[in-house]
């Protein structure tokens, strides 16, 4: 059996680069054989990442299936990232072939598309709605990961059936074995030449978040780690949308205990990053989704009005109070750590 599996797999962002190794897993009892398709395509982004394969490659390749997602991916907007910035075509569309291609190669082939639970982020428009509603008839199952992709669906006229479901991600506990988890988080301080430090905060920033400059950024994380009795491990999971500028200009800056993961030597060592902290505080939706499934506390900064993707998602489990608006909020709620 041969799918084809549509999402953002060719960017250094943690979480899209998670869903392809969790489908293979999941899929592997089957003989599934999977082509990773995304936008621009190129060989794995870190060590243990898959390659992929532009849309337009698929042409002539024998397909049983087809799969869509998940991330945050089923939209009509511009890419906001540079790897999608290589010629205005796919600058424009990068995001709308995911969904698009997906529903017309399976239509086309009469193969079954499934959606795994992709993330729709804002509204459609009047002239891109029906384009989405027939895609959606295209699918033999739909679900999508949260209340607020829903109602965007809903909106965009998609009356038939759809499923909410976790995101795939909270799988990530099944993908490395224990001691490979130790034995990154281990290698994250020894290669760095530092010793393993007794109470460890995985920190995850990003831009859109911050509302401070990088000093003023700094000074808040100091007394996070002071009032928290922590050292910090800065994970830059979003190199794609700037995390890795963002960490190293704030660490220039901090006094508390730190360490930075810029980039990493493989998916794995981002995982135990959070899996094998004690807590994580950060702004990435994956990262948050990782310490809950290893049964770490967290709390998700981060700004939304009227419903988004962090609320959609700790609504289901009953965390509301673990979404804060900034970064002063989180010292604030220490407690919860």
């Amino acid at each position: 059996m041969r799918i084809a599996y549509f999402g953002t797999f060719d960017v250094e962002n943690y979480g899209d680069l998670l869903f392809p190794l969790l489908a293979r897993r999941r899929l592997a009892e089957f003989g599934a054989e999977l082509v990773y398709v995304s936008p621009v395509g190129g060989p794995p982004v870190w060590a243990d990442c898959v390659p992929t394969v532009p849309p337009d490659a698929l042409h002539d390749e024998p397909l049983d299936g087809v799969i869509l997602g998940g991330g945050n991916i089923v939209h009509a907007g511009a890419a906001g990232v540079d790897h999608y910035r290589q010629d205005g075509l796919t600058w424009l569309l990068a995001y709308s072939r995911l969904w698009v291609d997906s529903a017309r190669l399976a239509a086309e082939r009469g193969i079954p598309l499934c959606w795994n639970a992709p993330g729709v982020p804002q509204r459609f428009t009047a002239a891109v709605a029906p384009i989405l509603s027939t895609a959606v008839r295209s699918a033999a199952y739909v679900a999508v990961r949260d209340q607020p992709s829903l109602a965007n669906l809903r909106g965009a006229g998609v009356d038939g059936a759809v499923d909410i479901v976790p995101d795939s991600a909270f799988d990530v506990t099944e993908l490395f074995a224990d001691d490979a988890l130790d034995e990154a988080y281990t290698h994250v301080f020894a290669d760095r030449r530092r010793d393993l430090p007794e109470r460890v905060l995985a920190v995850h920033l990003n831009a859109r978040y911050l509302t401070g400059n990088a000093l003023e950024t700094a000074r808040t994380l100091d007394q996070l780690a002071a009032v928290t009795g922590s050292s910090l491990l800065l994970v830059a999971l979003g190199r794609c949308h700037g995390d890795g500028d963002v960490a190293r200009s704030v660490a220039a800056h901090l006094d508390a205990d730190h360490v930075v993961i810029e980039r990493p030597s493989s998916l794995r060592e981002f995982v135990a990053a959070i899996a094998r902290a004690d807590g994580y505080v950060g702004s990435s939706l994956h990262g948050m989704i990782t310490a809950l499934a290893f049964g770490r506390p967290g709390i998700a900064v981060a700004r939304e009005t009227g419903g988004g993707k962090f609320t959609g998602l700790l609504r289901q489990f009953h965390l509301a109070d673990r979404f804060v608006g900034d970064w002063e909020q989180a010292v604030e709620r220490a407690d919860l750590l």
